[in-house]
Formats: C-alpha cells, structure tokens, sequence
C-alpha cells in the first residue's frame, strides 16, 4: 500500500471501494489483515475487489511516483496471467496544492508581521511570525511519509535539519522564534532582533518555493 500516510491517497482507497461496492462487488483491504491472493507474492494491495464475473487488485499511488515503479508493472503482469483477475492503477495529485496552500499564508503572516514591524509594534509582530515559521515548516514537511502523523514545529525542524533538506541555522528559527515570543510576552521584543528572524523566514519559504 502506497497511500498510508497521504490524506489523497485514503481519500482515494475509499472512493473507489465505494465505487466497487455500489456495483455489487465484494471489497476487502489487504492491509488491515485480509489475506492476499498467493500469486501477488508478498504484495500488498489497497483493495481487492470481486464479484462473481470479475475480480480486481487495485492499488492507489502518487501520479508523481507512478513513473519507475517496477513493482507495479511486474505486479500487473502477474495479474494479467491469472484467469478472471485484472489489475486496476488509480493515480492521486501529490500534495502539492496543500503546500502552495501552506506557503500563501506562511507569506500572508509574513506580511502582518511586517506590517506591525512598521508600525513599531515588534512584540504583535512577534506572534505572526512564529505562526508564518512554524506554517513555513509544516509545508516544507507535507508530502514527505517521514513526516506523517503529528508533530510539533521544533520537531520537524529538527528532522528536516537530519535530513538535510534545511540547514541548522533554518532550522534554529523555531527555536529563536519561541524564545523571542517569550520575552515579547514580557514586553522586551527587539525589532532588530525580529527583524532578522523574518529574513530567516524569507530564507525559509525560498525553501518551501524550490521544493
């Protein structure tokens, strides 16, 4: 199963069991324990559809993935030689449009942040900052299965520093940004000071723009 981790993916399993269901097939999922015909050798499908004319091995992937997937094509050689079976390839959008979603308003804070910048008002600035951070941070991680599940905006920094896809100094801005929230609480917000973490924000979502 290709699709575990990706919110499209599930979304796409469940659309097409529906679809099989309203037509009168049996739908069973592999992957929550069900068994898997012998001749697929080990793989895993998402679905396995049947009807009394007609059986089906579906499998949900990233359209961005399809392309040299060998085990897909090997898969669907295998199918193809058993009589009465069929393989069926249903392709989902990466989750690109979540992250252009993430980097409009990581650059939406950005821009409240700046503005109160202007109106000498650093420790309001403050707050939009760390949320234009921490939303540079997350969109830079979706789509990447090392990330699912939930965790906390240093967390991420931290792993994607491990991974190399940020460097340590951009991976410190959570880090500076939170401990700079703390002091503008108390009313000791420098602006130079956020005026140099929002250059490393900017740094940031040039990141989120390449990937």
């Amino acid at each position: 199963m290709s699709t575990s981790h990706d919110p499209a993916g599930r979304s796409a399993v469940n659309a097409v069991a529906r679809r099989y269901l309203r037509q009168g097939y049996r739908v069973t999922r592999p992957g929550r324990g069900q068994p898997v015909p012998a001749f697929l050798d080990g793989f895993v499908p998402d679905l396995i559809a049947e009807s009394d004319a007609d059986r089906v091995v579906v499998e949900v992937k990233r359209s961005d993935l399809v392309p040299g997937a060998n085990e897909l094509t090997a898969v669907a050689e295998r199918v193809a030689q058993e009589p009465g079976w069929r393989f069926e390839l249903v392709a989902v959008q990466p989750p690109l449009r979540a992250s252009a979603r993430r980097r409009r308003m990581a650059e939406d804070l950005l821009a409240q942040a700046e503005r109160y910048l202007d109106l000498d008002l650093p420790g309001t600035a403050v707050i939009w900052l760390v949320n234009a951070i921490e939303e540079a941070m997350l969109a830079l991680a979706e789509g990447r299965d090392r990330f699912a599940g939930d965790k906390s905006a240093a967390r991420l920094a931290r792993d994607l520093v491990t991974l190399g896809i940020i460097d340590a100094e951009e991976g410190a801005l959570v880090r500076d940004a939170g401990a700079l929230r703390q002091r503008a609480v108390a009313g000791d917000a420098d602006a130079a000071e956020v005026r140099a973490l929002l250059r490393g924000a900017r740094g940031l979502l040039a990141q989120v723009e390449r990937q």
